[in-house]
């Protein structure tokens, strides 16, 4: 028992542990979904320098630099799409055909989350002689005008786990420039003297760009870089995909836990109390054993007065049904009020039928003497409460009766309210006679 409380004590213990990481980890996985929504936020670029370098001739390098700011909660890097191309720079003056002027290149760059970056587009540059001839005689700015295919790549870092998503972006970046002084010859290499360049202006396509004047006042150029609706809805649907199953996985791990860990503690809550119990009552039972020793047998417990119940009087005999009786008809007992109330009108009729036979008796000595005879031997009846003088006869006619058990037990079997008192009344007026004869 002790062991098995201890072990769901244990496990309960450990459930609660369990529980208590997968709430704490749901929090977690809950709060960084609220960071990372909105998915993406689009970056946000301002006008840094720009440069051209001459280096023999009508050739030279430019570079156009962008200050930018990822103002999301992850990193971002942005390269040039790796189909391996690199961006095409056209130049015009005016509203002249366009013409090629070289290739532009982007540097892969990377912005840590909520940090800044320099986004950089260098240039290889080759100008015709008609566009300068053309920007010189017209007196108009040379646009130059790079269009480029950029990838944007988020690295959404959370938990050990990285998602990474991607778009790519087409930008377009341009500027003016106005040849100042002449073009001059040196052999057949004509070289241009001095040149003045604007700000550098970009846009999501090359229609939408608008390339300011080169003498126009600083203008500050900032442009964002956002995905496209495809790209954006494509990344948040795989976002929640993952922070979801992670939530529903530690949710179920929470609620588990939890009902195991109430479960193995009530467990051990019952397990405990019963061993309690136990223990309770094996300690109390070697001092009960040595208190039933000293004291010897317990008395035993009367039960109280108005407990005890009347003992139950016992059934009558009935006699028996059906065809298997064949002796005379069975008479149940008489209640006592009704045999005091048959006898008294038995002695009643009694006393009457006596002092009519007394009457009529003859007063001669011989017959009062056969009539005393007569009464005091008949059988059958005998009474306990008959006057001194008729012990005589009564004692006679005992021995002679001595012969019939029959008669003594249906006698001694009669009450004595049932005695016939007809007897007493002859008995008495023929002694009344038997002394008048006498005398």
């Amino acid at each position: 028992m002790a062991t098995k409380t201890t072990a769901c004590r244990a496990c309960g213990l450990m459930m609660m542990i369990v529980c208590m990481l997968s709430c704490a980890l749901f929090g977690c996985i809950a709060f960084a979904l609220a960071k990372y929504t909105p998915v993406y936020t689009a970056i946000q670029c301002t006008a840094g320098s720009t440069s051209i370098t001459r280096t023999k001739g009508l050739k030279g390098r430019g570079s156009a630099v962008k200050n930018c700011f990822n103002p999301n909660p992850y990193a971002m890097v942005l390269r040039q799409a790796s189909n391996g191309e690199d961006g095409k720079v056209i130049g015009r003056v005016g509203k002249g055909a366009p013409k090629s002027l070289g290739v532009a290149r982007v540097p892969e760059i990377r912005f840590e989350p909520g940090g800044f970056g320099n986004l950089t587009a260098l240039m290889e540059l080759t100008f015709p002689i008609i566009l300068i001839s053309e920007a010189i005689k017209q007196e108009k700015p040379l646009n130059v005008a790079a269009e480029l295919t950029m990838q944007a790549e988020a690295q959404l870092t959370s938990f050990g786990r990285t998602l990474v998503f991607s778009d790519n972006k087409t930008m377009a970046c341009g500027l003016g420039l106005k040849v100042l002084g002449r073009m001059v010859w040196y052999g057949v290499k004509p070289e241009i003297d001095e040149v003045l360049m604007g700000t550098a202006a970009c846009a999501s396509s090359s229609e939408d760009l608008v390339i300011p004047h080169p003498d126009a006042d600083a203008e500050s150029g900032d442009f964002t870089m956002d995905m496209s609706p495809e790209g954006k809805a494509s990344a948040t649907a795989s976002k929640n995909r993952v922070f979801g199953r992670a939530l529903a996985a530690c949710f179920l791990l929470a609620v588990v836990s939890g009902g195991l860990c109430v479960w193995c503690l009530l467990r051990a809550c019952t397990g405990g109390a019963s061993e309690a119990e136990a223990k309770g009552l094996a300690a109390d039972a070697p001092d009960t054993e040595s208190q039933v020793r000293n004291e010897g047998p317990a008395p035993q417990q009367q039960p109280p007065p108005e407990a005890v119940k009347p003992a139950a009087p016992p059934k009558k005999k009935s006699a028996p049904r059906g065809n298997a009786h064949t002796g005379p008809p069975y008479d149940p007992p008489l209640r006592k009020e009704e045999m005091a109330r048959r006898a008294a009108a038995t002695r009643q009729r009694a006393v009457t039928r006596g002092a009519a036979l007394a009457a009529r008796a003859p007063a001669t000595p011989q017959m009062a003497a056969a009539i005393l005879q007569r009464t005091s031997s008949a059988p059958g009846w005998r009474h306990s409460s008959l006057p001194a003088q008729d012990e005589g006869p009564s004692a006679g006619n005992g021995a002679e009766n001595s012969n019939h058990p029959e008669e003594d037990s249906a006698e001694q079997d009669l009450p004595e309210e049932l005695a016939p008192p007809e007897a007493d009344c002859v008995r008495a007026a023929s002694e009344d006679l038997a002394r008048k004869a006498e005398v």
